[in-house]
């Protein structure tokens, strides 16, 4: 049995948003191998934790610039939007307090390992709640998912925030500035 084509452009738009955490996700599990195999390995994990931060960064910074309004206003629901929020300020916490930590911290692995844990709860939730909410609302995923894959390519473009980025102190030095809500701060 074939998928119609309105099915196979509102797989494509979901699945592009399911897979935006999948390079973070991926960099989790290597983490995870890096401390049982080699703790001493700060270099790797230093890698590691700066690629996923950012990569962490710039999704939810296109969920809160793109999907979540477009939810909102085909869904009406604001809690559920709130509740999508709040999941990111969690995430956000958790990178906050990795910028806090120095790599051979007691508490460093362990909170790399929690942001592991709670950007999976969170990608679950998108997948199982907001994405067939998305759906029930009728959502034009397919635009949805150009709108996503146009601002997820301002922010990766946007002058300096790789290096910005980079600079969240997971290097053993203070970086020159913060995360916050908007973002980079320097």
């Amino acid at each position: 049995m074939k998928k119609s084509a309105a099915n196979k452009k509102e797989t494509t738009a979901l699945s592009l948003l399911a897979k935006d955490f999948g390079t973070a996700m991926t960099n989790f599990r290597e983490f995870a191998k890096v401390v049982e195999k080699d703790d001493s390995n700060i270099d790797r994990k230093v890698e590691l934790v700066r690629e996923t931060c950012a990569d962490v960064m710039t999704h939810l910074q296109v969920r809160e610039d793109v999907l979540y309004p477009a939810i909102q206003s085909a869904t009406g629901d604001e809690e559920l939007v709130k509740r999508e929020l709040d999941g990111n300020e969690t995430v956000k916490a958790l990178i906050s307090r990795l910028n806090q930590l120095e790599p051979g911290d007691e508490l460093f692995d362990a909170t790399f390992i929690v942001l592991g844990e709670t950007v999976a709860a969170h990608v679950k939730a998108e997948q199982q709640i907001l994405f067939p909410e998305a759906r029930a609302a009728g959502l034009d995923v397919a635009a949805l998912g150009q709108k996503i894959l146009k601002r997820e390519a301002e922010l990766k473009a946007r002058e300096g925030i790789e290096e910005q980025l980079s600079d969240i102190n997971i290097t053993g030095h203070h970086a020159a500035g913060v995360i916050t809500k908007a973002g980079f701060q320097p």
